[in-house]
């Protein structure tokens, strides 16, 4: 594991920043909801369940105790998807070199990099554009 940080810790963290003179936190459920304007008898209705446990559930997202079933049946129910994804951390290594001298290129390959450096830049390296 990359980060040292245990369940218990980041649990302390969070309810000591929690405790904090007004602290807003708020978890990616509730900011939804209330960007979107759905009232928290809403979103339980939808996601069948009471209102009573939206409000559980939006502490337990924030104490990072909610299940990612809850956090994917919250996200459909708010018509959004849900993703969860481990990302890799890009390394100076794993970034793309490029390097040419254009004094070496005739114009039609200086014109047809520029094109291919383009399109690489616009490129995030999974198959999809920018």
């Amino acid at each position: 594991m990359a980060d040292s940080t245990t369940d218990t810790e980041f649990r302390r963290l969070v309810s000591a920043a929690m405790m904090q003179p007004n602290c807003l936190v708020e978890g990616v459920i509730r900011q939804a909801r209330m960007n979107d304007g759905v009232q928290g008898k809403e979103l339980a209705r939808a996601m069948g369940v009471s209102p009573a446990r939206i409000s559980v559930l939006e502490r337990d997202e924030v104490q990072g105790a909610v299940t990612l079933k809850m956090m994917q049946k919250a996200a459909l129910a708010l018509g959004y998807e849900f993703e969860y994804a481990f990302v890799r951390k890009q390394t100076d290594v794993d970034k793309p070199r490029i390097r040419l001298d254009s004094a070496d290129l005739t114009r039609d390959e200086n014109e047809q990099a520029a094109l291919l450096l383009q399109a690489f830049v616009n490129h995030d390296g999974e198959g999809r554009h920018k």
